[in-house]
């Protein structure tokens, strides 16, 4: 290990931590935050939803893999992990024909041996002083008509309380939200596609690979609306978006916001190493 951890921070934006579909892992030559994507569905697995279940085979896959796999050939072994997950659960049909329902994670990972970041799918890393994010314009669409719903709530009289009270916004966007996952790892030539490991095919092209020229590297899920050079900085900007904005539709648009049973929008990550 040729790095030291500086930070590290992991929390889930529902009361019940259990929900929690983020997860950090440290090892010998890799760091990796993982994203489980918030379901769009009532669907629980053994209890479970997808993006907790997708987070644990990832989690499982990458304490076994070899130190020097490169990004390619890592994509695609976690790709087969989660459709060997539904082909043993007869679920593999179900999800190709449904893919709102896949159990979908985003991530991103330091590869020690390969002086090397790679991101996959909307996670966010701070190299130095530089910010690396994948956008998503489907993100900005969505979150501006969900912001756009909410301010025309609030001409007619809502208060930010009671819209806080039950989330009608989500509501609203649910069919954006569902026809957002036709373009998820999609063939078709198109500025909608996104790419997340959720057991089908990656466009390889869409892996981002950066190379570490600094000693300081954070690696985060997209949790937190800015990335700062310490876990404090990143918790105070993230704590004055909640205390100024916590439907998320002014300082941070968002798809979604503060309810009665969160303490933030989304669960979140934040890791910091310093290489020796």
């Amino acid at each position: 290990m040729n790095f030291k951890i500086v930070d590290s921070y992991v929390v889930g934006k529902n009361i019940d931590q259990q929900r929690c579909e983020d997860k950090v892992l440290v090892l010998e030559d890799f760091v990796c935050v993982i994203d489980g994507a918030t379901s769009k569905s009532e669907n629980l697995y053994n209890g479970e939803t997808g993006g907790v279940i997708v987070s644990k085979i990832i989690e499982k896959e990458l304490k076994s893999i070899p130190r020097n796999i490169n990004a390619t050939d890592l994509t695609r072994l976690l790709t087969n992990a989660v459709k060997d997950y539904y082909v043993k659960n007869d679920l593999y049909e179900y999800m190709q024909s449904h893919p709102v329902n896949r159990f979908s994670a985003t991530l991103v990972i330091y590869s020690d041996y390969h002086n090397e970041v790679w991101m996959i799918g909307d996670c966010q890393c701070l190299i130095g002083k530089t910010t690396y994010t994948n956008y998503k314009i489907l993100d900005a669409i969505i979150a501006n008509t969900r912001a756009f719903f909410l301010e025309a709530e609030m001409v007619q009289g809502k208060t930010i309380n009671e819209l806080m009270q039950q989330d009608i916004a989500r509501e609203y966007i649910l069919p954006l939200l569902i026809k957002q996952s036709f373009f998820q790892n999609a063939k078709l030539d198109s500025i909608y596609n996104y790419s997340v490991i959720d057991g089908f095919e990656v466009n390889l092209k869409d892996i981002k690979i950066i190379r570490v020229a600094d000693k300081s590297v954070v690696l985060a899920s997209d949790g937190y609306p800015k990335l700062f050079d310490t876990l404090e900085e990143s918790e105070r900007y993230l704590e004055n978006v909640i205390k100024n904005d916590p439907l998320c539709i002014k300082i941070y648009k968002s798809t979604k916001g503060l309810t009665k049973n969160s303490n933030s929008f989304d669960d979140r990550s934040y890791i910091k190493i310093e290489k020796l």
